[in-house]
């Protein structure tokens, strides 16, 4: 059977906060026959610790928000209703406007627009002028050398919950990321009131636990974390999210801990971060949540929840640094 080589922005998102990629294309090159990449671990992957969340838009030039983003975080990610033959796409312009489908059904990088694009571009033609510039993932035999436009009228794209921005700005060294969610489907769910959910995890070398990561409904979501390493509490510390997104939180104290210490980070705010329908097989004892009767063990459920820890190395022996 031919393998499915497509998939969802979700993924493609977990892929990279889970410092699985992206890495530089000539450690990692197209292979058109076998497509699937293998897990690379190099010197030079990049690690991602922030994505912007753009929600949908309101109507058909609600279109500021994505210009931006655009400038402020670069290339983003989003999902669209493609076309791929007339009269919803022309072949000649590489240029897309279509009136009939909300669905999304494929994944492009979004570059840049041009208020200026003629409606005459398009074989069918839209209200007015304009169109986002994309790279699409089909070769450069493809459209304009791999590029096309869509008209800004087109009413399958900024349609999905959220449009995905990469922030490239860590500058933090962190050398170790703790975590349950790999994969799945990724719901955010918002409560009335606060509730609290929580990762345990075994430390597997000398280091300092100096962040932590997680995914915010809104900007100005508080939260409140707290940090216990072999059943003590060490660190409380609270703040609000910069974005809506994922979101690591840069402790302002690190916290020493020592191989086979046991760690748990505690997260209490309105929103829960959730990922269900994964191949992945939850530990059970990991992962709780707190919904305001009681701690639940999600595992049961084949549930995990995004709360990452990341850790440095100490500067020196850690008994001579820290003096524990």
């Amino acid at each position: 059977r031919d393998a499915d080589d497509g998939g969802y922005s979700d993924w493609a998102l977990e892929y990279v906060l889970s410092w699985f990629g992206p890495i530089p294309q000539k450690i990692d090159s197209y292979d058109e026959l076998g497509r699937l990449s293998p897990i690379l671990k190099t010197e030079q992957n990049i690690h991602i610790q922030d994505a912007i969340f753009i929600g949908p838009r309101e109507n058909l030039t609600d279109n500021d928000k994505y210009k931006t983003a655009l400038m402020e975080y670069g290339a983003l990610d989003v999902s669209y209703a493609n076309f791929e033959s007339a009269p919803y796409y022309n072949n000649e312009t590489a240029a897309q406007y279509q009136n009939i489908s909300h669905k999304q059904d494929h994944e492009i990088t979004l570059i840049g627009w041009d208020d200026n694009y003629p409606a005459s571009n398009f074989i069918i033609t839209p209200p007015g002028d304009g169109a986002w510039i994309y790279k699409n993932s089909w070769n450069t035999a493809w459209g304009e050398e791999g590029y096309g436009y869509v008209s800004y009228y087109d009413v399958g794209i900024f349609n999905s919950n959220y449009t995905v921005g990469y922030v490239i700005e860590n500058t933090e060294d962190y050398t170790k990321n703790y975590q349950t969610d790999l994969s799945g489907n990724l719901t955010i769910d918002e409560y009335n009131a606060n509730i609290s959910y929580s990762n345990n995890y075994t430390s597997i070398g000398d280091e300092l636990i100096s962040g932590v990561g997680t995914y915010f409904i809104e900007e100005g979501e508080n939260y409140s974390l707290e940090i216990y390493v072999n059943g003590e509490l060490k660190h409380v510390q609270n703040g609000t999210a910069p974005f809506y997104g994922y979101h690591t939180v840069k402790l302002n104290k690190e916290i020493p801990v020592k191989e086979g210490n046991d760690f748990k980070v505690v997260m209490k705010k309105k929103s829960l971060p959730k990922l269900s329908y994964s191949r992945q097989h939850y530990a059970e004892n990991i992962t709780f949540v707190n919904y305001g009767d009681g701690w639940e063990d999600i595992s049961l459920e084949n549930e995990t929840v995004s709360l990452k820890v990341y850790t440095k190395n100490p500067p020196s022996p850690i008994e001579n640094f820290f003096n524990i």
